[in-house]
């Protein structure tokens, strides 16, 4: 995620970089660079909206983090109880 996140940012840097660069100057070979090297840049910060999803998702569910229903909050307690020897069936 942070690797992701680093290129985008290199890629905006890139991007605003090369508009600033060919702004002031006339037609030219180097300002045709400087357009092509802006607009690939500007094609991959563009996919941010297909990408980021599949980049978070391994974040989005937290089972460690999620709230027990009662069943299952019970069902543990009952392994835990069952774990200290008592038998299954109640006297």
């Amino acid at each position: 995620m942070t690797d992701w996140l680093k290129a985008w940012h290199d890629d905006l840097i890139d991007m605003s970089t090369s508009a600033a660069m060919f702004k002031d100057e006339g037609p030219s070979p180097e300002r045709q660079n400087h357009e092509r090297t802006a607009h690939d840049a500007l094609k991959k910060v563009l996919r941010f909206p297909e990408q980021f999803p599949q980049i978070c998702e391994p974040y989005m569910k937290m089972d460690q983090k999620r709230v027990r229903t009662p069943s299952e909050w019970l069902s543990e307690k009952n392994r835990q109880r069952l774990g200290y020897g008592e038998p299954l069936e109640p006297r």
